[in-house]
């Protein structure tokens, strides 16, 4: 993964507008879950909650993106 934006500190900017790309992804008959391309952004998304300095609000961000639109974390 690279890291620039987490290098950089602009992962605050990143995970939101990842979430607001995927909201249409639920509704979508091409583009909801298991087609590989949400799923590999999704996948993406568990690998960034699970690094081990990542700022609270960006964690508590991916926990309420996925309680409310997908499947819980560990099942990513």
């Amino acid at each position: 993964m690279n890291g620039n934006a987490y290098e950089k500190g602009l992962m605050i900017a990143v995970i939101p507008f990842t979430s607001k790309v995927l909201e249409p992804c639920q509704n979508s008959i091409a583009y909801q879950p298991p087609n590989p391309w949400t799923m590999a952004i999704l996948g993406l998304l568990a690998e960034i909650y699970s690094m081990p300095n990542l700022k609270m609000n960006l964690k508590f961000d991916i926990e309420c993106f996925y309680d409310r639109r997908w499947q819980a974390l560990d099942k990513a």
